[in-house]
């Protein structure tokens, strides 16, 4: 054996500080609570909104009047609905001994880990409430089966016979007959989008000018909305145990509008809120906020990521949703 060897020249590894590997979702773009419908600021923890009413405004009232004849009168109902914020926080100390003997910062990883953390949350809370059968009453919802589809059905689309491209047609179509807008977004999951990129009858569409290759940017051409794709991961192990990873955002579709340019006068539908308490420690849309202060036995500093939110659903009949699209 030739001396001296690696171990004598460098007797002790130690870690990397330009480098680390981890798996924070925070930064790939998995997820989308946030990007989902209107994202409101609000000053109050609860507090009223008012709803006008549809009825009354596609109602056509003007009638021909003669010179000299009285202008007919019409009105309009509003109603109100309520919105509350709830507080959601997880903490962590990270201890001051434990920061002067490490190589990494374990501050920023603290911060990193809480931050993801809270957006998983997020994502989750939302999902719950809006990406489930029973939540959109306003449109029948569609069903996806592997057989012949039968009424509120449609053909799975990594079934063979499918037929996504009508599918999102009616879709559109059906949130526009119930609110007067086309749907312009659909909110899905990475295992919905595999699908799409790889059906023949979308192949088909660019098969002689990209060589059979589909984009997200040509999908969403081809099918007239824009998607919102949830690709969020939750282990729903415990602790030390093998992990059991899933999809937080499932195998489903859901057809909705979004008004392009929301204002605080718009009348337009808005199919999802979220009510975010933005006046809470300075959150901002994204409805979280790091906090940190000092603890002296043990030493070190405690740092804690808080939310305070309310995903409501405000036009049942501005979204449709696909249960089951695919296997």
């Amino acid at each position: 054996m030739s001396l001296p060897t690696r171990n004598d020249a460098k007797p002790v590894d130690v870690l990397l500080t330009d480098y680390a590997m981890g798996y924070a979702q925070s930064k790939s773009g998995s997820h989308v609570a946030s990007q989902i419908g209107t994202v409101k600021k609000v000053k109050k923890a609860s507090d009223r909104y008012p709803i006008w009413d549809k009825g009354d405004f596609w109602r056509s009232e003007m009638q021909l009047v003669g010179r000299g004849e009285a202008s007919p009168e019409a009105g309009f109902r509003m109603s109100t609905d309520t919105y509350f914020c709830d507080g959601y926080k997880l903490k962590k100390l990270v201890l001051d001994e434990d920061v002067a003997d490490s190589d990494v910062d374990l501050r920023l990883a603290t911060t990193e880990y809480l931050v993801d953390q809270a957006l998983l949350k997020r994502d989750k809370v939302v999902a719950s409430e809006i990406f489930a059968t029973g939540k959109w009453t306003g449109i029948t919802e569609e069903t996806g089966v592997t057989g012949t589809p039968s009424t509120n059905e449609f053909k799975r689309w990594d079934a063979s016979g499918s037929v996504p491209i009508k599918d999102f047609i009616d879709a559109r179509e059906s949130v526009r007959q119930n609110c007067g807008h086309l749907a312009t977004h659909c909110l899905t999951s990475w295992p919905v989008i595999n699908a799409l990129t790889i059906h023949s009858d979308i192949v088909a569409r660019y098969q002689y000018v990209t060589g059979g290759g589909v984009s997200l940017e040509q999908l969403e051409q081809l099918l007239g909305v824009k998607f919102i794709i949830g690709g969020v991961m939750e282990n729903t192990a415990k602790e030390a145990a093998t992990d059991s990873l899933s999809d937080v955002w499932g195998k489903h579709a859901l057809f909705l509008y979004v008004d392009p340019s929301p204002s605080p006068n718009s009348m337009t539908p808005s199919a999802v809120t979220t009510f975010s308490w933005s006046d809470y420690d300075k959150m901002d849309a994204t409805g979280a906020a790091i906090k940190s202060w000092r603890n002296d036995d043990p030493d070190g500093e405690w740092l804690r990521v808080q939310a305070a939110f309310d995903c409501k659903i405000t036009a049942q009949d501005a979204a449709v949703f696909h249960y089951t699209c695919v296997s």
